[in-house]
Parts: structure tokens; sequence; C-alpha cells
């Protein structure tokens, strides 16, 4: 594999959904935001499957621009890879949840409260 394949992998497709879903969860420190807790994980999924529909057209729309034809295996491959990489993203955007919870429960209880 390509460097750049790699970066591609690991950034457009596992970090920035990742990322985004912290960034949705960051607000949930507030009372009437804690809604987004559940939110968060599901966020990097929607992330996930608008990134991989995108790749996966483009390289539909390629192999149509070549002349070839875009059977069945392919969209077998597309839908695998679209549901399979959501569920990861949803199990993985968890366990990043269930972490940032301890993270941020640990930290409470270190402090002392406010009179």
């Amino acid at each position: 594999m390509e460097a750049l394949a790699i970066v591609r992998l690991v950034g457009f497709y596992i970090i920035l959904p990742q990322a985004a879903g912290v960034l949705v969860s960051l607000p949930a420190r507030y009372r009437p935001l804690r809604f987004l807790r559940f939110v968060a994980p599901l966020a990097a999924a929607v992330l996930f499957w608008v990134i991989t529909d995108w790749v996966w057209a483009a390289a539909a729309d390629r192999l149509r621009q070549e002349g070839k034809y875009v059977c069945g295996m392919f969209g077998l491959m597309y839908a695998l890879s679209l549901c399979g990489g959501a569920l990861v993203h949803v199990m993985l955007g968890t366990a990043v949840q269930a972490v940032l919870w301890a993270v941020a429960r640990a930290h409470r209880k270190g402090k002392p409260e406010a009179a």
C-alpha cells in the first residue's frame, strides 16, 4: 500500500468520523444537551456513511467513464463496506464516549465541590 493510501484510510475513514463524534459530544457537559452523549456515536457512523458513499460513487463513475460495467459484486462490496464500517464506527464511537465519560468522571471526583 502506498503511504498516501494508508494516511487516507486512517485519517479519512477512522479519525475524522470519530473526531466528529467527539465534537458532537463536547456540549454534553451542559444539562439540557446531555442527550448528545447518545447521539455522538451515531454522528461518527453517519459521517463515515457519507464519506464512504461519496468515495464509492466516485469509483463507480470512474469505471463507467472507462467503459466498464459496474456489476453486482461492486454493489455488494459497496453495501458491505458501508454497513460494516458504520457498525464498526458505532461500536468504536461508543467505546470512545465511554472513555471520555470515565475521564470526565474521574476529573470531577478529584475536584472539591463548590459551596
